[in-house]
């Protein structure tokens, strides 16, 4: 998962981190996200573009691919 960096966060050297609440689907696609905790200056965009065109494991239950929401965390660090 590589979520573009803000550019409007790059400059000021700006990190954050954008907790999110996903539906990952029996297929292991992503079939809804939302931010639950919102960091400003393009970081919430970011992540859900990026968990979006993301692909999962399905979970499973017994022999079963499942249908799953879970949280999950996007952070962005400068290097």
């Amino acid at each position: 998962l590589q979520p573009e960096y803000p550019a409007g966060a790059r400059a000021p050297g700006v990190e954050a981190k954008v907790a999110l609440e996903i539906v990952v689907d029996e297929r292991g696609d992503v079939a809804d996200a939302r931010v639950v905790s919102r960091a400003g200056y393009g970081f919430d965009d970011s992540a859900l573009r990026a968990v979006r065109a993301a692909r999962f494991s399905p979970a499973r239950r017994g022999p079963s691919a499942v249908r799953v929401r879970m949280q999950w965390t996007v952070e962005f660090r400068l290097e």
